[in-house]
């Protein structure tokens, strides 16, 4: 069995299709809800990117981590999804918004590029289809439309 965890920063659930919106073409991550698993309830373990993303990889709340900031550091002894993959004989790539940040120093992680791009993800994809493998891939695009236009900023400040 090969496991693929797409993370799309800051997309919201009523944004795609498999959970009922029509107004925008989802067609590619309906297609992977339809056929993967799909969480109808999913709620994060921090309010923000660093601390989130370091409980959903350990399992631990962001008070038992201590990552709450872009330079902490986690305890190397942490066990985390990578580490148990790659310890029962998974293939492990990831690929991250930044390279700097969150899992650099998680060796087993295997940090191999950033997610703006997918033509390497879909590169190590192939490379590793014939064993077994754990494809961890956060997606920053969705994040980034945050700017306010400017006829709009002062109904929001």
């Amino acid at each position: 069995m090969n496991v693929v965890v797409y993370v799309s920063d800051a997309l919201r659930a009523d944004h795609l299709g498999c959970y009922g919106a029509r107004f925008l073409n989802t067609k590619t991550i309906d297609e992977l809800a339809a056929g993967g698993v799909r969480f109808d309830q999913a709620i994060s373990a921090a309010p923000w990117t660093a601390p989130a993303m370091t409980s959903m990889v350990t399992g631990l709340y962001a008070h038992h981590h201590g990552y709450l900031h872009w330079d902490a550091a986690l305890d190397p002894t942490t066990e985390t999804l990578f580490r148990a993959f790659s310890a029962h004989g998974y293939e492990v790539g990831t690929f991250v918004f930044d390279t700097n940040y969150l899992f650099k120093e998680m060796r087993e992680a295997n940090v191999l590029g950033t997610s703006e791009t997918l033509d390497q993800a879909v590169a190590w994809l192939r490379e590793n289809r014939r064993k077994p493998f754990l494809l961890f891939f956060h997606n920053w695009a969705t994040h980034m439309p945050y700017d306010i236009l400017h006829s709009e900023r002062k109904d929001w400040l």
